[in-house]
């Protein structure tokens, strides 16, 4: 069954609904009453400081750079890859908003829940906007786009400022099926509203559009106070036998809290709902529920956590559903509907992982509960091989890279140069690429492609010939880890807030890697030119390191030099460069190590070998 849009879950996922009881959705409309006052809705708050990392893409998926990113009253820009990172802002556990503006594209936002001292990651699709239509504002008209009706009484137009307008009135419209997957990360909020009681509610979605309209010189315009429109929002076909006969419509208000207000009912006429809007932003048909708050972790029966994966609920026998994704430690938490049995399952970042876990119901607030998810059905392929240089001399470090579905799989080969290797995968046709590295020479060979089998047998792979474009090094006591690609350092452009240098790396696989990465937060302005400095004390770094094959098991070093530094660090630049190329160092020191246990060992030497592309 298609799905329309309800509920949100916060730092993990805002829900949508498909469809509910025809009974269930139809009562939940009363007679019309006066809209309310929003300012005396006053929701509970908690501040916390907490990471965000925000990634901001058009409809193609494909990043949008250089987009305004306004949190807290303060503007940031993503950068060229569409994303912000935010190092521990002050943000409200429960509910952070932004909005997000782009020439070009509907203003849009979003509303999530944090958790403190964690990365929260939010992922925003901005809308194109694209000419609907015009109409003299002094005649009037009726516009018609996606499937959308909207119909403009005469002199029903004014400026910003609220002097009536005359002239030729532009609009954009963009119509949001609410049973299309594809388009739940354009909604703004999280499809949490406040009906005319002032009481907090998740939303299911029945239909909704985005409208803007703006006057012959660009100027933004909206309806005149006491003037509406009416609109004409269509139903989907999916969800027609379970629309009320009436239904709520709710506007969202960015000026306050980023919620969802009630105001207004439709009615439903054939596969479309009818009613009037005193003034344009987005706007929903909408059934809401009664809602509790469930949080919990997500892992894998290996105990492997699933961390920054996007993940599905759906109430069970009515297609309510909805998506979000995880923070670094698996953690979700949010709002879903009371009594409702729940099935949990992975949208992505998870190959062959069986997700059709039931949760619930729930009657009341659930916290802190623990999701061990389990793989399923799958294939396995058994691949063997060898590693050798360009002289045909045995590798004896390297590491072997299997791209697979969509996922990398590193692999790394301590002390021989002879692989035998086993990979799941989901589906029975399909192809594997393979290539492998030397770290040492920072060269890794070309790539092989080989058709899915039980059993593959590579022959010999060349760990060089081509320059490693990323990578980063961690040298933690006496153990050392290489990890290829995913390095970069960004640095500020116009209006990005203090000046900073941030280097980042990741890296996530199977096998014995884990996770693992690592982020610097640098005060300072220009690229750094070659040389030698010193890490001043107004900086942050974090460092988390997992090296799960090692004697040091799932440990994190991290240092927050705003507290105090154990210890002085360096940086030193081999390489430098301007926007777009590559910058060769290394950061060295010492700093105390926290064990997953948390033991701590004190004054453990580190040093990180990188090159990263400057952007």
């Amino acid at each position: 069954m298609k799905n329309a849009l309800i509920f949100t879950f916060w730092t993990l996922i805002f829900m949508i609904s498909c469809s509910k009881d025809i009974d269930e959705v139809t009562n939940v409309v009363t007679e019309t009453e006066p809209p309310i006052i929003i300012s005396e809705y006053d929701p509970v708050s908690k501040n916390i400081q907490g990471t965000l990392i925000g990634k901001v893409v058009d409809s193609h998926f494909e990043p949008v750079p250089d987009a305004e990113f306004t949190i807290n009253n303060q503007k940031y820009y993503t950068d060229i890859h569409g994303y912000v990172v935010l190092k521990d802002i002050e943000m409200d556990q429960y509910g952070t908003f932004f909005t997000v503006e782009k020439d070009g594209f509907y203003t849009s936002s979003k509303r999530f829940f944090p958790n403190e001292a964690s990365t929260n990651f939010v992922t925003l699709e901005l809308i194109e906007r694209i000419e609907a239509g015009v109409f003299d504002s002094t005649v009037g008209g009726t516009i018609n786009a996606d499937e959308v009706t909207i119909t403009f009484a005469p002199n029903s137009i004014s400026l910003e400022g609220g002097n009536q307008y005359n002239g030729i009135v532009s609009v954009s419209c963009h119509y949001i099926d609410p049973s299309n997957d594809e388009e739940l990360n354009t909604i703004p909020g999280n499809l949490q509203g406040v009906n005319r009681f002032l009481e907090e509610v998740s939303l299911a979605s029945f239909g909704m559009i985005a409208v803007e309209l703006y006057g012959e010189n660009g100027e933004k315009l909206n309806l005149s106070e006491g003037n509406t429109a009416e609109i004409s929002v269509p139903i989907p076909n999916s969800l027609l036998n379970t629309a009320p006969e009436e239904i709520p419509l709710w506007f969202f208000d960015e000026e306050f809290h980023g919620l969802w207000i009630e105001d207004g009912v439709a009615v439903k006429d054939g596969s479309k709902y009818i009613g009037n809007v005193s003034h344009f932003s987005f706007w929903n048909c909408d059934a809401p529920f009664p809602l509790v708050t469930i949080s919990g972790y997500i892992q894998g029966d290996d105990g492997s956590v699933i961390s920054n994966t996007t993940i599905k609920l759906e109430v069970i026998g009515s297609g309510l559903c909805g998506v979000g994704q995880t923070d670094q430690n698996g953690f979700f938490i949010g709002k879903v509907p009371v009594n409702e049995n729940l099935k949990l399952s992975l949208v992505s970042n998870q190959i062959c992982l069986n997700s059709n876990l039931i949760i619930g119901p729930f009657e009341t607030d659930t916290y802190d509960q623990v999701l061990t998810l389990d793989y399923g059905d799958h294939f396995t392929s058994n691949i063997q091989g060898f590693v050798v240089d360009c002289n045909d001399m045995a590798l004896s470090e390297s590491i072997v890279v299997i791209e697979i579905e969509g996922q990398e799989i590193f692999h790394y080969l301590n002390g021989q140069n002879e692989f035998n290797l086993s990979v799941n995968y989901c589906n029975e046709m399909g192809e594997i690429e393979i290539y492998a590295i030397d770290p040492n020479s920072l060269e890794r060979g070309e790539s092989e492609i080989f058709s899915l089998e039980p059993s593959i047998h590579v022959g010999v792979l060349y760990g060089c010939g081509i320059p490693l474009e990323n990578y980063y090094r961690i040298t933690l006591g006496e153990e050392s880890r290489f990890f290829p690609g995913h390095t970069i350092l960004q640095i500020p452009t116009s209006g990005t807030g203090d000046p900073f240098h941030s280097f980042v790396g990741s890296e996530n696989g199977s096998g014995n890697s884990g996770t693992n990465h690592f982020w610097i937060w640098i005060d300072y302005e220009e690229i750094f030119p070659v040389g030698s400095y010193i890490i001043e004390p107004d900086s942050i770094l974090y460092f988390a390191f997992n090296f799960l094959d090692s004697n040091v098991h799932n440990s994190n070093l991290s240092n927050n030099c705003n507290d105090a530094c154990s210890s002085e660090i360096t940086l030193e630049i081999l390489q430098s460069g301007d926007f777009l190329e590559y910058m060769i160092g290394y950061f060295e020191g010492t700093e105390d190590l926290v064990k997953e246990n948390g033991e701590i060992i004190q004054d453990v030497p580190f040093r990180i070998d990188f090159k990263a592309l400057i952007q």
